[in-house]
């Protein structure tokens, strides 16, 4: 297998179509994105590829700042709740006896909220259209060289036990890789769709495809739960509008497209899936079906034991190996990293009550002002808003049963997916405004 050459691809044509750009600040945002995936280590898995350009990232929105040449910071809520949450994990660490453990946890906190601003800055709200296709087509090298990667091994193998084979592609591990995966075939489903535009539709076909193939192989169900959820919340949405507006046609062309992207998935799907999906039912054989109930009540006794501010942030793993696994699941005794596999048990966990008040209110502070724009506004920004708001229900119910913001390119993507939801927001609102301006006019 060759593993460097998804990097080098990337660093490659990136270094190619640096002149055509017209302002550093994009290409350097474009190359971190598209190299953030791949990850090209540097020095011996501590310097990557993607930490060199947000270190150029950030002293660039840094001396901007400084001098002056960076856009006013307009607070709201979503800022707010991102700053308050940082907050909180400090003040967690403080409280921590497992200070040191909480370094590594903290960077990705920070990588997160320096590509936020870096966006919000650099960023007009009117191009997050460009940005959700730089999401996606970021993802086509992992995709590609996990389907590859998948039919090599497969190929070795007898057909006995054919499931054990799960996708990693780039990523950390196959439940990382399904959900970088999933997201994609969400945006690419909530992006809107004009049915003249013959060429555009089958490009978009052909992508969802490619990463619906990509969540396959990786065998994560809960990815599978993911499109599918995201799949019922954009047709829900988008057919509501349709039948308001009294356009029953385009509603009833919307429900065919959806029966034909299911029709695709299922003719594609590997036989080992369903191997895979009949686990569910066979507990003694699927350890991670009874380790999850076992992990969360150690999450529980943390938390029970650090109540306020919880045993740190990012140290789950360590207390747990230390001092938990007799009262866990002892397979995991083995593991160096492990996690609650729950967003709410590990926010217990780490961060105790203020963690959870400040998650709440992040989440508020996220799906609120979508809300409230998604039906003031037509496409193409309404799209993004539903794009927006299905990713964090998405990635929410993903997080309740498999929790991989602890990987670092999940972790700091997560800063990218909040900045496309404060670009479609501020969008929405400018177009709210200049309606109301017409219609008084």
């Amino acid at each position: 297998m060759i593993t460097w050459l998804p990097q080098l691809t990337i660093i490659v044509i990136f270094l190619l179509c640096a002149p055509f750009y017209r302002k550093v600040h994009k290409w350097f945002l474009h190359a971190y994105l598209f190299s953030l995936p791949v990850n090209l280590s540097i020095f011996k898995d501590t310097l990557t590829t993607a930490d060199i350009l947000l270190g150029v990232m950030f002293i660039l929105l840094f001396a901007d700042t400084c001098l002056g040449k960076a856009k006013p910071i307009r607070f709201d809520w979503l800022k707010g709740s991102l700053l308050l949450f940082g907050l909180v994990i400090i003040l967690s660490i403080i409280a921590s006896e497992f200070k040191v453990k909480a370094f590594l946890p903290l960077t990705l906190y920070l990588k997160a909220i320096t590509l936020f601003f870096y966006i919000l800055n650099y960023c007009d709200p009117y191009e997050v259209g460009d940005l959700f296709w730089v999401l996606i087509l970021s993802g086509l090298a992992p995709a590609f060289y996990g389907i590859f990667t998948d039919w090599e091994a497969v190929r070795g193998l007898s057909e006995k036990r054919p499931y054990f084979i799960r996708a990693i592609s780039t990523y950390s591990g196959p439940v990382e890789f399904g959900y970088q995966m999933a997201i994609r075939v969400i945006v690419l489903l909530a992006l809107p769709w004009t049915l003249k535009a013959i060429w555009s539709n089958v490009l978009k076909i052909s992508l969802i495809f490619v990463f619906l193939l990509s969540v396959a192989i990786s065998f994560t169900r809960n990815s599978y739960i993911a499109i599918i959820l995201g799949l019922v919340i954009i047709l829900t949405l988008m057919s509501w509008d349709l039948i308001k507006r009294g356009e029953k046609s385009k509603f009833m062309q919307l429900f065919g497209f959806a029966l034909l992207i299911g029709f695709i998935f299922w003719i594609f799907i590997p036989h080992r899936i369903i191997a895979r999906l009949g686990m569910l039912r066979l507990g003694g054989i699927d350890p991670s079906l009874f380790a999850r109930p076992q992990l969360w009540g150690a999450a529980w006794k943390m938390f029970l034991d650090h109540p306020i501010s919880g045993v740190g942030f990012g140290v789950f793993s360590t207390i747990f190996v230390d001092r938990y696994v007799p009262h866990a699941f002892p397979l995991y005794a083995k593991f160096g990293f492990v996690s609650a596999h729950n967003l709410i048990f590990m926010t217990l966990s780490e961060l105790g009550l203020l963690g959870i008040i400040a998650l709440v209110i992040l989440l508020l502070s996220y799906g609120k002002p979508i809300v409230r724009f998604i039906s003031k506004v037509q496409d193409p920004w309404r799209g993004y808003l539903i794009a927006c708001l299905t990713l964090g229900i998405t990635s929410f119910a993903f997080s309740l049963f498999d929790f991989v913001w602890i990987q670092e390119r999940t972790a700091t993507l997560s800063g990218f997916l909040f900045a496309l939801a404060a670009l479609s927001i501020y969008a929405s609102q400018g177009r709210v405004a200049f309606m109301r301006l017409n219609s008084n006019n």
